[in-house]
């Protein structure tokens, strides 16, 4: 199930700052929260709501579609406006955007059957857990956006093993071990609930061994020797997702576990997220509990605002996140961390790019046996079927080959063009001319 592959990197932890530091409310909650009602470039649900409407925590502001998951009030106040607003990873997405009255008033009851926290998973029909699912709002919580309702209908009847990823191998992020430190029992209740979903008796939870009280606090809930759910301790190195062989296995997070679990056992559908606030530039650093759909200018004031201007501020961890130029952009389910990073943070990446040196330490980083450097060189002169051959479509955008490049070459950006143009001319259109 697990395997040592070639490639990656080991770049440094840098989670001291809040590595020891305990999950904490919002001192001050967000005046106004911005609920994107779909990722961008997906269709978009019908809002249930229009502005002047009063809402409540939890309260269904779209109903699930296929492919999508319904979205809920993380605050209760009401309507201001349904119009477009600027996303974290660009664009702009039709949101429902809540003033907030302070008072959280949650909603009476959810939208699904609530089970009695002593009841056991096999209470529930595997298709039933995928609608509660679907009606709580869950998503994959891996930086996807996928439903999770979806996911798991996929997987149904056709999964050999389950896989769950409690690994934070990018640097500054500090979330999900937090998670399993603090709420074991919801993440390992959660997998369960996973397991009598995709009717397999047994799951495996990976996650790293410098994650030393996340796994002392799981195993407090685990027998010593065999049982249903086995611990599998991994060397630290990045991108640790690609030690797990995927093929005939479904691999879901232990953020998408725990929500699972508060769906069932809580009747909570997904409101919160722990987002990890850090980096050189804010005075503050810590792990937040936050109302999804909170600016980020909010997490900013949170963490004490600027100990110095930063050079970059990043949502996500600094391999796979999104760079932000204005702080309006709300926090959504995917949110790991928003980093303040300052030059002495980002060096040597901030420096200018340089001409390829042809060392191949690309081709070594990469994870998935690509040559970096190559694909790089066809999406900047156009040549399609070359992109095809050196199977781009593989590359995760990890990042690990930008990271290692001696001549600062922004690889992963041209890799995300290259994809695009490709796409773009099978389906017969023609491709923009954006710089590769």
């Amino acid at each position: 199930m697990f395997s040592i592959f070639s490639g990656g990197i080991r770049p440094a932890h840098r989670k001291k700052a809040t590595a020891r530091l305990a999950v904490r409310p919002m001192d001050k909650q967000p005046v106004q929260v911005i609920l994107p009602l779909a990722g961008s470039g997906d269709a978009v649900p019908v809002p249930l709501v229009t502005p002047g409407d009063r809402v409540r925590v939890g309260q269904k502001l779209t109903e699930p579609a296929p492919s999508l998951a319904s979205v809920h009030a993380s605050v209760s106040g009401t309507v201001a406006a349904v119009e477009p607003r600027q996303q974290l990873r660009g664009g702009s997405v039709l949101s429902v955007v809540i003033d907030n009255d302070g008072k959280d008033t949650p909603v009476a009851s959810p939208t699904w059957r609530r089970v009695e926290k002593d009841a056991p998973p096999a209470s529930l029909r595997p298709g039933e857990l995928a609608d509660i699912a679907a009606q709580a709002g869950l998503t994959a919580m891996d930086g996807t956006g996928r439903s999770l309702a979806q996911l798991l209908r996929a997987a149904m009847g056709k999964t050999e093993a389950l896989i769950i990823d409690g690994t934070e191998p990018e640097p500054y992020v500090t979330a999900r071990r937090h998670l399993m430190a603090d709420r074991p029992e919801a993440v390992l209740g959660g997998v369960r609930l996973l397991m009598q979903a995709l009717s397999l008796p047994r799951a495996v939870l990976a996650l790293e061994g410098s994650q030393y009280d996340a796994v002392a606090a799981l195993r407090g809930y685990l027998p010593l020797r065999g049982g249903d759910i086995a611990l599998r301790l991994l060397r630290d190195r990045y991108p640790q997702r690609a030690v797990v062989q995927e093929e005939g296995r479904a691999v879901f997070s232990v953020c998408a576990a725990a929500a699972l679990w508060d769906a069932v056992y809580q009747g909570k559908a997904l409101t919160h997220r722990i987002v990890t606030v850090t980096g050189s530039a804010v005075t503050r650093p810590g792990n937040l509990l936050v109302p999804i759909g909170t600016p980020i200018s909010d997490l900013i004031r949170e963490a004490g605002g600027w100990k110095e201007e930063p050079v970059r501020l990043v949502a996500g961890g600094p391999m796979t996140g999104a760079a932000q130029f204005e702080l309006t952009a709300p926090v959504t389910g995917e949110t790991c961390a928003l980093l303040a990073l300052t030059a002495a943070d980002l060096y040597p990446a901030a420096q200018p790019e340089g001409p390829c040196l042809r060392c191949g330490r690309c081709v070594d980083a990469c994870p998935v046996g690509l040559a970096p450097l190559f694909l790089r060189l066809y999406a900047k002169s156009g040549q399609w079927e070359a992109l095809k051959r050196e199977h781009i479509t593989a590359c995760t955008e990890c990042g690990a080959c930008a990271y290692v490049c001696p001549a600062h070459l922004r690889l992963v950006h041209s890799i995300r063009v290259g994809k695009r143009r490709l796409s773009e001319t099978a389906d017969g259109r023609e491709a923009d001319h954006e710089e590769a």
